[in-house]
């Protein structure tokens, strides 16, 4: 059977959605340099009026360069923990080494659920039509397997498109973590 049109679904997704935080790059600059220099600002008017320390000026710098870095590149440090998160997973199941996109791939998981349901299949048409319980049992268990694999499939499906989908909303509001009263809206 063929089930290769869910990957292919999943790829014209994917395709809209995976370039959504490249699209969204210069507005999520743009912001992230206003809320940097808002924040410049106000440190330098408490150091100014000598409300802060000059030793915190450091830590002040560390922290607004790590958000920096964390926001700018935010896709491909997701990206990369997702992927090391599924070889983690892979490797201790026994099979390192396999390539992360095919254990999320829908059309993948269909297949082989049809593979494995193939012995039920080959029995269901062998069948006569005196073995009514053989085809009952066998039937009941191949629909129970395919739908199995099925709600698999679409489970990746799904995640894949939330996943990308996630990816090009949440970068336009990271750059409001960079200020501490705006840091509510990049939690939510």
């Amino acid at each position: 059977m063929e089930v290769g049109m869910l990957t292919e679904i999943l790829n014209k997704f994917v395709d809209a959605f995976s370039g959504g935080f490249e699209r969204l790059q210069p507005a999520i600059n743009g912001l992230l340099r206003i809320f940097v220099t808002i924040d410049v600002l106000f440190f330098c008017a408490l150091l100014l009026f000598e409300l802060e320390q000059w030793k915190s000026a450091f830590r002040k710098i560390f922290v607004l360069s790590l958000w920096m870095y964390v926001i700018r590149d935010f896709d491909v440090h997701a990206t990369r923990v997702i992927n090391s998160l599924v070889q983690a997973g892979l490797m201790a199941a026994g099979q390192g080494g396999t390539d992360a996109r095919a254990i999320i791939n829908p059309s993948r998981i269909l297949d082989a659920g049809f593979q494995a349901t193939d012995v039920l299949a080959k029995n269901l048409t062998n069948a006569g039509p005196l073995d009514i319980a053989d085809v009952i049992a066998f039937g009941f268990s191949y629909m129970l397997i395919v739908l199995a694999f099925a709600a698999l499939a679409l489970n990746a499906f799904m995640a894949m498109l939330e996943y990308y989908l996630a990816m090009a909303i949440a970068g336009i509001f990271l750059p409001f973590a960079v200020l501490q009263p705006t840091r509510w809206v990049a939690m939510k």
